[in-house]
């Protein structure tokens, strides 16, 4: 049954993990979303699951625990109530010889046989693009249905998400290969990370910790391209690497890299920003998975260093663990339960003895035909003579009945059996609860924590605590403690029954004692530390285990496995030798101790042949007693000290319990915003600066900004100007200085849970957590299943569930049977369900395709018409129609207008920017933001409505030629686009397809005609008349541009 529960517990950890995985992952998105509470109650659903199963394993070990107690006391008192019964005769021995024996057997068959068993039981792509699939396969990574790819030569790969892991820049970079400092300055000239080392502390050999967390998403891209690069090799793959940058930026790396640098190499290059395709020699397109068409070497290796204590556990530490889980008063009768089951077990030893002696001296008596009632005073000395002493007359003198002996040995063992099984369940059940809430204390102080937390620790670190620390204070702590408990005070009843029988033994013993103690004291003071090591030896191989994981596909395009695996085995191979350091430390005490316990029964046993008076049942207790020590001494002191090992997960636990916290969750009942804040979505910044670490200088700097209601405003600049930043700010994931008002309300007087709640975000990496559709869209349950599917219709992805099992539908971990454009919907979808009056949006388009990024733009137009929309965005293309950009340079605000106005200043950074995506981009740009004012200067009767581009990514392309129209009536404003694909001659225009946006409603058209609203809303009209087109045109003076 044990093995069986213990499956069962292993399942429900590796649940528990792997949720805890996740989150610690996401944990940003978390933190964004207010969902800290759903995933508390996620983790504490796995927990509560996995407690049950561990409390039916702990009470099944503490049953066995009583019955290693008591079973062998029970079977010798079966054998001498039967010998009695049957009318046989007790004599030391046979008693004695069955009490070893039964010793022995209950040892081997409780002890060694019942671990072995439970050792042994222990040992017992969905893809919406082409373009990816198509880099996998050339790589290997996806098998071929049908067909043959060959790749001739050596391939060097960039993969979409940028794959960093914790170390150097420079180990990033060059990745195994032989540096070269003239080729590796040259990447880092051609990728633009030459001024990110200016701003980094010590330059390329700054840790960028695990995932890159200190890295921007743009410089994390850049590493990941430089360190393909950097790889010399005929065959370059490169997936996406431009859309997580600036356009100056992105058109830098095409140019001087890309086109430049690697010119006489294969190129693959998969993009979404279709203006860099005029420079290659061929195009693929494709569509719904179809192809359309045609100085010295590095040697000293970083790794993170893990704080560690010295020495043995404080008492406190040991304290504060039953304490977690109960008070002094249950503490103090867990005690007196150990002691009292103890000393019934050793009385019940005692008096076999004393029985046995009983029944010896009336045996004795028999046999010599005295009646001792009648005995005389004269025949005193002759007994005296024969029993050895007149202390042993006076017992045969006194005499008790067989049936007394027989009763009070019963009693002793009712006794012994009921206290064995209340010290056991009350041991356990403390225990468990002590586990259970260390892990719920450890898990709320994690998740309240501050950013600044997770970019210093690597996940694998914090991963160790919640998996090996809890699992150890879970099973081997408790497994310890109840064995050492156990058997020391075995060992002490075992001594105390031999000083009863022997005083002499009592010098030995002292000397034993002293002389445990010492060896005790030395193994410990290696054997911790080890541990201690051991501990911290395994979190980096956690860590390079799943960061290789998560880079697989970049680690074997550069055939770079064995690089890997090297790195690997040192890390394992550091914590095998701490973990091997620990065992010979273990079996070297052992034998110590062994050696020491033959010392000591063999003096037992010639001690006797000093004492005339010894009874043979006093000297078959002694030495019986004594030949336990052979097992419970070696095994007691052990367990003591993997007590003390064990504590030192406790420890490590304990430490994340206190960690510094985030402001209260909860606002205070006189600062609770109304439940309709924020009514406009008015934001403003004053004297706002934002430090990550109290002690460096901020990022953010006396920004002053006011931001109106329905305002849309795009946030551009360099990577590393404090963008993402911003968003910290106003999310209050990191320390915020000056103020920030939203409506008139500061944000530091209102909870966490409320401001972030009230906050709408697409995030640049779409997280999902495995479980359903439906939790990933409302953990919090709180909209009914018309609402989602209302949501899920609005980012077109209704069909696409209800064929695969609705609301219902599965979400493996990370989302990983999504594309990303469909996990970008999914938070698109987030979004429009809590309808906020404020939405950011981080590079929410920067790695999905043009037709998702039409998607979701115009949904944001539509859905969030009368909210506040922020817009951090690499592509100007997506921000250009904002009502104002604000520019950040060195986490300062350097520009903030319209973006006509902005262009207007040639020397401004804006303009800049634009200039450098090249001269035909910069010219639809700067038509872009013209018509946006003649739009915004345009009366409009009621409200404005803002003029809305369909297809921004097909707009702005060379090979996808755009043209806006917009028909303005009393109370209508109406965007047409028309696209035309250049074929052959560049000359050459096919008008493919007619977009028709309906923006707002109103009265009919200008000729009279009205469009029905299937016709009005449909995003692809093929019928629209060509006259009204060109009028609407001629109307904003773009007639002359197209054909």
């Amino acid at each position: 049954m044990t093995s069986v529960y213990r499956h069962k517990t292993a399942l429900k950890t590796d649940e528990r993990v792997r949720l805890m995985d996740e989150i610690i992952s996401g944990v940003r998105v978390i933190k964004m979303y207010a969902w800290e509470k759903p995933f508390s109650d996620l983790i504490k659903v796995a927990r509560k699951a996995e407690i049950k199963n561990i409390k039916m394993t702990s009470y099944l070990r503490g049953i066995y625990m009583s019955f290693t107690l008591f079973t062998n006391r029970i079977a010798l008192y079966s054998v001498l109530v039967a010998i009695v019964l049957m009318g046989g005769t007790l004599t030391a021995d046979k008693v004695f010889v069955y009490a070893s024996f039964f010793s022995v057997l209950g040892i081997t068959m409780a002890g060694f046989f019942n671990r072995g068993v439970a050792e042994l039981a222990e040992t017992l792509v969905s893809i919406d693009r082409l373009q990816t699939s198509l880099l996998q396969a050339i790589l290997g990574e996806l098998p071929k249905a049908s067909g043959s790819c060959v790749v001739n030569g050596k391939i060097s790969y960039a993969c979409q998400e940028p794959w960093v892991f914790g170390s150097t820049i420079r180990q990033n970079i060059v990745f195994g290969s032989t540096f070269n400092k003239t080729r590796y300055d040259e990447v880092l000239r051609v990728c633009a990370l030459l001024p990110d080392m200016e701003q980094f502390p010590q330059r390329d050999l700054t840790l960028v910790g695990e995932r890159g967390s200190s890295l921007s998403g743009g410089q994390k891209a850049r590493v990941n391209l430089a360190r393909a690069v950097y790889n010399d090799a005929d065959v370059y793959l490169l997936d996406d690497p431009l859309s997580a940058v600036d356009t100056h930026v992105g058109k830098h790396l095409f140019d001087e890299c890309i086109n430049s640098y690697l010119k006489h190499k294969t190129r693959i290059l998969v993009t979404h920003q279709l203006q860099y395709l005029t420079d290659v020699d061929s195009i693929g397109r494709s569509k719904q998975n179809q192809p359309v068409e045609e100085e010295e070497a590095i040697t000293d290796d970083t790794i993170y260093l893990e704080s560690h204590s010295k020495g043995e556990s404080q008492s406190s530490t040991y304290m504060e663990y039953f304490k977690s889980g109960t008070n002094y008063f249950f503490i103090f009768l867990m005690a007196a339960l150990f002691l009292l089951a103890q000393g019934a077990a050793s009385l019940a030893d005692y008096w076999a003895s004393f029985w046995t002696i009983q029944e010896e001296m009336r045996n004795y008596y028999r046999s010599m035909d005295v009646n001792i009632v009648t005995l005389s005073k004269e025949n005193l000395t002759a007994y005296q003579t024969d029993m050895g002493n007149s202390r042993s007359l006076i017992a045969l003198l006194d005499l008790h009945s067989t049936e007394f002996c027989l009763y009070m040995y019963t009693g002793i063992i009712l006794i012994l059996t009921v206290l064995a099984g209340l010290r056991s369940y009350m041991f356990y059940k403390i225990c468990v609860r002590c586990s259970e809430r260390l892990h719920n204390n450890m898990f709320n102080s994690v998740i309240r924590t501050t950013m600044r937390f997770f970019d210093l620790n690597p996940s694998g670190r914090i991963l160790n605590r919640f998996s090996k620390d809890i699992g150890c204070a879970d099973e081997l702590l408790t497994k310890s403690m109840m064995d050492a408990a156990q058997y020391m005070l075995t060992i002490a009843g075992s001594i105390v029954l031999a000083v009863v029988v022997n005083y002499l033994l009592i010098v030995l013993i002292i000397i034993l004692g002293i002389l445990l103690w010492f060896i005790r004291k030395v193994y410990l003071k290696t054997s911790i530390n080890i541990k201690r090591l051991e501990g911290i030896t395994k979190s980096p191989v956690f860590t390079h285990l799943n960061a290789t994981l998560q880079g697989i596909s970049t680690i074997r395009a550069y055939g770079a496995q064995s690089i890997l695996k090297d790195e690997f085995d040192k890390h394992q191979d550091l914590h095998t030798s701490a973990y091997y350091m620990f065992i010979t430390t273990s079996s070297a005490f052992g034998f110590s101790l062994d050696s020491l316990c033959f010392i000591y029964i063999s003096l037992v046993t010639f001690s006797f042949l000093f004492l005339k008076e010894a009874m043979g049942g006093s000297v078959g207790l002694a030495i019986t007693q004594s030949l336990l020590l052979i097992f419970f001494l070696q095994w007691g002191l052990r367990q003591t000290t993997e007590v003390a090992n064990n504590m030192m997960s406790v420890e490590r636990i304990l430490e994340y319990k206190d960690l510094e916290e985030e402001p209260l969750l909860e606002s205070t009942p006189d600062k609770t915003p109304s439940p309709e804040w924020p009514k406009e979505g008015r934001i403003m910044f004053q004297n706002t600066s934002l430090k990550y670490v109290e002690t460096n200088p901020p990022v953010l700097k006396d920004l002053n900004i006011s931001i109106q209601p329905k305002e849309k405003v795009g946030i551009v600049g360099r990577t590393g100007a404090g963008k993402s930043s911003l968003i910290s700010a106003l999310f209050r994931l990191a320390r915020v200085e000056g103020t920030i008002r939203i409506d008139g309300v500061d944000t530091k007087d209102i909870g966490l849970q409320d401001l972030r709640s009230r906050i709408s975000i697409i995030p640049q990496d779409p997280v999902l957590f495995s479980g359903t559709l439906r939790n990933n869209i409302d953990p919090f349950h709180e909209f009914s299943d018309c609402m989602l599917w209302s949501a899920l219709e609005d980012v077109e992805l209704k069909k696409y569930c209800v064929s695969s099992n609705g609301l219902d539908m599965k979400v493996t971990k990370g989302g990983s049977n999504f594309s990303v454009g469909q996990r970008q919907l999914i938070c698109l979808a987030r979004a429009i369900l809590r309808n906020n009056k404020i939405l950011m949006l981080d590079e929410a388009t920067a790695n999905v395709d043009p037709q998702t990024d039409a998607l979701i733009q115009n949904t944001i137009r539509l859905k969030f018409a009368e909210c506040t929309v922020l817009t951090v965005a690499h592509r100007l293309n997506t921000i250009m129609d904002s009502d104002k950009v604000l520019v950040m340079d060195a986490g300062r605000m350097v520009e903030f207008a319209s973006p006509h106005n902005l262009l207007q200043n040639k020397n401004g950074h804006f303009y800049q920017m634009v200039q450098k995506t090249g001269k035909k981009m910069a010219e639809q740009l700067y038509q872009v933001s013209e018509v946006k004012e003649a739009s915004n200067k345009q009366p409009v009767p009621g409200k404005q409505t803002p003029l809305s581009v369909a297809s921004r990514s097909e707009l702005f392309s060379p090979f996808m030629q755009a043209f806006c129209v917009a028909r303005h009536t009393t109370s209508r404003a109406v965007a047409f686009c028309s696209i035309g694909r250049y074929k052959g001659d560049i000359k050459t225009k096919q008008i493919e397809k007619t977009y028709c946006i309906r923006l707002s409603t109103g009265p009919a058209w200008n000729n009279g005609s009205k469009p029905s609203d299937e016709h009005s809303l449909t995003r692809e009209n093929k019928t629209l008349r060509a006259r009204d087109v060109w009028q609407a045109k001629r109307r904003l003076g773009l007639a002359g541009h197209a054909q």
